[in-house]
């Protein structure tokens, strides 16, 4: 009776791992011919260049051109700010008489950036399995602007303001290598790396310092813009980007 219940109990395990097995692979289609959006954590090694940001949040569409081959149109996004703060340092005397020291603790070079990037790609499958290689390549637009701004009147009559601004629109191309995972007909995983090389960039910088005493207010700016075409050594970034792609 042991043994009986024991190959009832092993072959219902069996018939269990044989149907999850077929619904599993209904439910992951071996093709990749399916239209879908994304949503990825871009340049999660931190670069930042006008065309790859800095930790961007991308959101895209993917059109499937056949169960190999597809299109790709992003949008990438990025937010950082570091604001300068006042730190307050109390000494105590023998008597004790308690002195306050203010001091401005402002960051060295900004305190909030954004940037914008555009980009379209051609994706090329290696294979039509549900973990699929893949390499490709596009063209990529960004934009970014950062600020460093703050007001220090931790000194009695005496307020020092300094408004200072950098930004840089880009043009680029870029090589893509990567792999995804069709985990369900729903979804999918996808991890990969790009070499963005920058064709063109246009820059702008200002800063602006004021200092303003019981004596009067001086003020000192300076403005400066310029370009640079392909320049290999500093136009080259590279980024690695983890997402997720649901079909529909």
């Amino acid at each position: 009776m042991m043994k009986l219940s024991r190959l009832l109990s092993i072959g219902a395990l069996t018939f269990g791992l044989a149907l999850a097995t077929t619904a599993h692979a209904e439910d992951v289609p071996k093709g990749w011919d399916t239209n879908g959006l994304l949503f990825s954590l871009d340049n999660i090694f931190q670069n930042t260049t006008v065309l790859s940001g800095y930790q961007t949040f991308g959101l895209g569409g993917l059109y499937a051109l056949s169960p190999k081959t597809a299109l790709r149109f992003g949008l990438g996004l990025n937010r950082t700010t570091h604001p300068a703060y006042v730190s307050e340092r109390t000494a105590t005397a023998v008597d004790g008489t308690q002195t306050i020291t203010k001091t401005l603790v402002a960051p060295a070079d900004f305190t909030s950036r954004w940037g914008l990037q555009l980009g379209a790609d051609f994706l090329l499958g290696l294979s039509e399995s549900v973990v699929q290689p893949y390499v490709g390549g596009g063209v990529k637009l960004g934009y970014a602007s950062s600020a460093l701004s703050y007001t220090d009147d931790t000194v009695t009559n005496d307020v020092t303001k300094v408004n200072n601004g950098d930004s840089a629109f880009g043009f680029g191309v870029r090589g893509i290598a990567g792999v995804q995972w069709r985990v369900h007909k729903a979804f999918a995983l996808y991890a990969e790396y790009a070499l963005d090389i920058g064709l063109f960039t246009l820059a702008s910088h200002t800063e602006d310092t004021s200092h303003t005493t019981p004596a009067g207010t001086t003020r000192t700016k300076i403005t400066g813009a310029g370009s640079n075409y392909f320049n290999f050594n500093t136009q080259l970034a590279q980024g690695g980007s983890l997402g997720l792609i649901a079909f529909f």
